[in-house]
């Protein structure tokens, strides 16, 4: 899917301001921190403005389609907006208005789908924490990317794609998080479990959309190693009717890979293209020693 035009987008360096980044007008303090979604992540925290945000200009092309991925997790403030401001018309390409982050985690996930007008040669990316001046709280943000999309990557002609996206949500911006499992499930030391054995997958629909999306597999060790668990994925095209006999995609972490609280959250992203289902297919833990639990899998469109 090409690369990644945010830069620093992982905050990979723990560098202070992080590069890349700025606050304009906002005062925002920018930290780079430990425990992020993977890795480190950006603590924007507020020093003397309302309302304060990291900011990153992006040069892109008219007429193109790009798609905006971002994680988010509550800090001493909860509330959050990420949007997207043609830095060329003054415009808003996509926002998500001001949102609540509930859950203390990094389950939160933004996606923009965007078409770049005419005219549009740089786009200005905010993370903005919502709050009052002197509050001094924090919020999180990581894993931001910005990425075009190739046309074989786009299931819908383009029109259809962000009218589709309009009807359904009054803006360019799809939010949607779904878990493959009702319940999540623990899978021990060297064993394999599987669909309509051991656990029974949700049939994701994955129509309309705009060719990939975000699957994000998670699961719970109190010590790990370096083996693999994986999670293996199954695909339709035939809206359920029938299902491959090989894997579609394998996503594998090693158990001892860096967690938050002893979870483990491992994002990748997944082409749904000619495809009209997913399913959880089987988890295998390769790790002889150490059991994984509350192992599920959510995809993020």
């Amino acid at each position: 899917m090409g690369e990644n035009l945010v830069v620093n987008g992982s905050f990979t360096e723990d560098i202070d301001p992080p590069p890349g980044w700025s606050v304009g007008a906002s005062q925002a303090v920018l930290t780079t921190e430990a425990g992020g979604q993977i890795g480190n992540c950006l603590m924007v925290t507020e020093h003397g403005a309302n309302n304060p945000d990291a900011r990153q200009i992006v040069i892109v092309t008219p007429g193109k389609i790009y798609r905006f991925n971002c994680y988010v997790k509550a800090g001493t403030e909860a509330t959050y907006r990420v949007f997207l401001f043609d830095a060329d018309h003054e415009t808003f390409l996509a926002d998500t208005g001001e949102l609540e982050e509930t859950d203390g985690d990094w389950s939160t996930n933004v996606n923009f789908t965007i078409e770049i007008p005419s005219g549009c040669t740089q786009i200005r990316i905010y993370l903005r924490q919502i709050c009052l001046a002197t509050a001094e709280t924090t919020l999180y943000f990581d894993e931001v990317s910005l990425y075009e999309v190739p046309p074989e990557f786009q299931r819908l002609p383009i029109n259809d794609q962000i009218n589709w996206r309009k009807n359904m949500t009054q803006k360019n911006i799809i939010i949607s998080h779904r878990d493959f499992l009702a319940a999540a499930v623990d899978v021990n030391a060297s064993v394999t479990k599987v669909n309509g054995t051991d656990f029974n997958s949700l049939e994701l629909d994955v129509r309309p959309l705009c060719g990939y999306g975000v699957i994000t597999v998670t699961f719970t060790r109190a010590a790990g190693g370096a083996s693999e668990i994986e999670f293996y994925f199954q695909v339709s095209n035939d809206e359920g009717v029938t299902w491959s006999t090989v894997e579609y995609l394998k996503i594998g972490y090693p158990t001892n890979s860096v967690a938050v609280s002893n979870v483990v959250r491992g994002p990748k992203p997944v082409i749904v293209d000619a495809i009209t289902h997913i399913r959880l297919w089987k988890i295998v833990n390769g790790d002889a020693v150490n059991n994984c639990t509350a192992c599920n899998a959510t995809l993020s469109l």
